[in-house]
């Protein structure tokens, strides 16, 4: 998906193709945290039998992976409505669709590389995207973002 996503930016954020990855990231979120759930159940369950042990370990790697997996589309569907706006905008440059591009491309190589218990480090290899006059407003930005996502999320 961040493959797919890095093309999309680079395209211009078409809202069309937007509401289908929303849609279809929605969908596999809630599938991946009804598989978390099952799968620390079967884990909790094994604990209870000394012989399942090896089992247990198991679960608990597929378990991480999953969280991982569910993470990165979590990610990627907070993300989407801001790209679809951003594009719809006609503000979005083409340093700015570069840029964000090759962050999903980051992300994409990245998580192919976690290893088990592995998972991305706060601030490893993460450029600043804003531009530098840009910096003081960055929370700002993010606050106002996240606020009109909980007004539209509250009007759904």
């Amino acid at each position: 998906m961040f493959s797919e996503y890095s093309l999309w930016i680079l395209g211009g954020c078409d809202p069309v193709k937007g509401n289908e990855y929303k849609e279809q990231l929605k969908k596999t979120v809630q599938e991946l945290q009804q598989m978390k759930k099952d799968v620390k159940k079967t884990a909790k369950t094994f604990g209870y039998f000394p012989f399942c042990m090896k089992k247990k370990t198991i679960l608990k790697e597929i378990y991480q992976k999953t969280k991982q997996i569910s993470d990165g589309y979590s990610y990627l569907l907070n993300v989407t409505e801001t790209f679809k706006e951003w594009g719809s905008s006609e503000t979005m440059t083409e340093a700015d669709k570069g840029v964000w591009s090759n962050q999903m491309k980051r992300f994409n190589r990245d998580i192919g590389n976690l290893k088990k218990e592995q998972s991305f480090s706060k601030g490893s290899n993460f450029p600043s995207l804003l531009p530098a006059e840009q910096l003081a407003q960055q929370y700002h930005i993010s606050l106002v973002q996240v606020t009109k996502q909980f007004i539209n999320q509250e009007n759904a």
